[in-house]
């Protein structure tokens, strides 16, 4: 299948050849994702594609999961590689790997969601 990616947990999934929308593909609705990945990055040495969402369940703090996508994967249904709960959260936008890790960059820049509105939507203004 072929995905427009961005930040957000809803990516769109298109027809290759007229680039028409097909439709939104929903991760399950629990545990709650609050934010994807817009650069999936190719497994070394495989087909897989590799990803990340932000998610949180009803108690305890947000976590990152890293995700694997074998190429007969549904998008509701990827296989979890890891999870881990960062000291703090941040804007994290991509990440990178190498043969045997996953690495992230946890940049100091928190986002506060209560001024979205009165910075129309400038979240980092």
């Amino acid at each position: 299948i072929y995905l427009a990616m961005t930040d957000a947990h809803v990516p769109l999934r298109f027809n290759i050849s007229d680039l028409s929308t097909i439709g939104m593909e929903y991760p399950y609705t629990y545990p709650l994702t609050l934010s994807g990945c817009a650069h999936y990055m190719r497994e070394i040495g495989t087909d897989n594609s590799l990803s990340f969402m932000r998610k949180k369940k009803l108690a305890g703090k947000p976590y990152v999961e890293v995700q694997r996508f074998p190429p007969t994967t549904i998008y509701q249904e990827p296989e979890v590689v890891t999870t881990f709960m960062p000291r703090k959260m941040s804007n994290v936008h991509s990440f990178s790997i190498t043969e045997d890790l996953a690495i992230f960059f946890f940049y100091p820049v928190i986002i506060n969601p209560k001024k979205y509105y009165s910075a129309n939507f400038h979240v980092f203004e």
